[in-house]
Parts: structure tokens; C-alpha cells; sequence
């Protein structure tokens, strides 16, 4: 696996709710031009769009290893916008391979943004020795035990209680290229992937920051596996 893909969360308890309703979460922040703004944070409660908050994530993780291991993979470049196969309502960010980038991204208005601020999936492709659904999910779920001290920013505000965000996926298909950016069997292949995720609803137009930062603390395999994401993207909406 790629080093930044692991998390430690605990379960949100999930409330009943009719198919089509959106649980949100919607703050009043200080707009960059001074001027007040709303903005929506969706929950993993929450279907936006038509589609859970858990099949969202799967849709990043499709997006993401689809784009062959090369200078366009969002995850290679500390400075661009991730422009590649952005398709329908949701704009996806991703981290970076050095644990460090300082982006700036434009991205049109009426697209939500859907980013990781840490997490893990596990893939038939990636170990094969897994043949089950429970068995992805347990290794989702186990591998991302081990994340720390993660803070998101947005326009300088700081949320809280960021435990709230966490996600567990469905299983889902996904289809690795023959130069994939994680260490997998090229081809179709099933994965579960477990996380904590900031989900915003369509930023005001104008400038925004978004900030993210979080850390893996892991000293019970042969070898520590540490790693950190601090990540800053100033995104311009128009």
C-alpha cells in the first residue's frame, strides 16, 4: 500500500434514515473577502447526490487508482489541482506521495468536494490471500487502526470532533492499470475501504483554504510503519 492510506476511528453510531434524505452539518464561516458564507459538511449519515456517503468513498478510491502511476497522478504532483476524470456533481482531492504538498486549485462552482484526511482500503488485488467481503472489511478496518491527531481546517476554522466523519465503504469493483499507483495486480478487483473523509457541500465563489493534517502511529509489525499528511490546498471557485 501507498503510505498514507491507513486510519484509527471509532464506529459513528448510524441513525435510521428514509433513502433519499441528507444528514448535513452546516457552519457559518468568515469568507476570505470578509463577507459571511454557509457551508455545508455532509455526514456519513447522509446520501448526497443519490448515493451514500460510504459509496462516495468508493467512487474516490475508482478514481484514484484508475489513474495510471505517472506525473498526472494527483498523488506525484505537491503543487496542481487533481484534474483527471472529474466527473459529475463531486470534485475529489487526494494527498501526496511525500506525505507534503501546498496546492493551488481551481475548481468550478456547484461541485461539492469529497477529500481523505486519512484512510485505507484492501483489495483482492493487493492481497490476495483475502477472498471475502468480511475479510476486505476486517483489514480495512484493523490496518486503519493506527491514526492520530487529525485536524481540518476550512477558511481557518478549525472542526471538531472529527471522529464524527468517519466511513466505512461498501465492497466495491475497482479496476487497477497496468502501471497502478499502489503495489496491486493489474485488472478488475473488489476492495473495502475505511476512513475519515471531509465531504463539502458546493463552495461560495471566491477563495478558500482548506487545510489537513494527520499522522499513523503503528509499532506492532516487524517494522514501524509512521507516516504524516499535511496537506494545504487554496482553491479559487468560479
Amino acid at each position: 500500500m501507498i503510505e498514507y492510506t491507513k486510519l484509527y476511528f471509532s464506529l459513528p453510531i448510524i441513525i435510521s434514515l428514509p433513502l433519499l434524505s441528507i444528514s448535513v452539518l452546516t457552519f457559518f464561516f468568515p469568507m476570505a473577502n470578509g463577507n459571511p458564507g454557509n457551508i455545508t459538511i455532509f455526514t456519513p449519515d447522509s446520501s448526497p447526490y443519490g448515493l451514500t456517503f460510504g459509496e462516495w468513498t468508493s467512487k474516490w478510491w475508482q478514481w484514484f487508482v484508475s489513474i495510471p502511476n505517472d506525473g498526472k497522478h494527483p498523488l506525484n504532483d505537491a503543487k496542481g489541482c487533481p484534474a483527471t476524470n472529474q466527473e459529475g456533481p463531486v470534485w475529489f482531492l487526494a494527498g501526496s506521495i511525500t506525505g507534503y504538498a501546498e496546492r493551488i486549485c481551481t475548481i468550478p462552482q456547484g461541485k461539492a468536494i469529497l477529500q481523505p484526511t486519512l484512510m485505507q482500503e484492501c483489495s483482492t488485488a493487493e492481497q490476495p490471500s483475502l477472498k471475502t467481503e468480511s475479510e476486505l472489511r476486517a483489514c480495512a478496518v484493523s490496518s486503519a487502526s493506527h491514526f492520530r491527531n487529525i485536524e481540518v481546517t476550512i477558511d481557518g476554522v478549525r472542526l471538531k470532533d472529527m471522529q464524527k466523519y468517519n466511513a466505512v465503504s461498501p465492497l466495491f469493483n475497482v479496476t487497477f492499470p497496468d502501471n497502478p499507483i499502489v503495489a496491486a495486480i493489474p485488472g478488475p478487483s473488489q476492495a473495502v475501504a475505511a476512513g475519515n473523509w471531509v465531504f463539502l457541500g458546493p463552495l461560495p465563489a471566491g477563495e478558500h483554504e482548506i487545510h489537513r493534517k494527520g499522522e499513523s502511529v503503528d509499532f506492532t509489525g516487524a517494522a514501524t510503519q509512521n507516516f504524516a499528511q499535511d496537506i494545504t490546498y487554496h482553491i479559487t471557485i468560479k
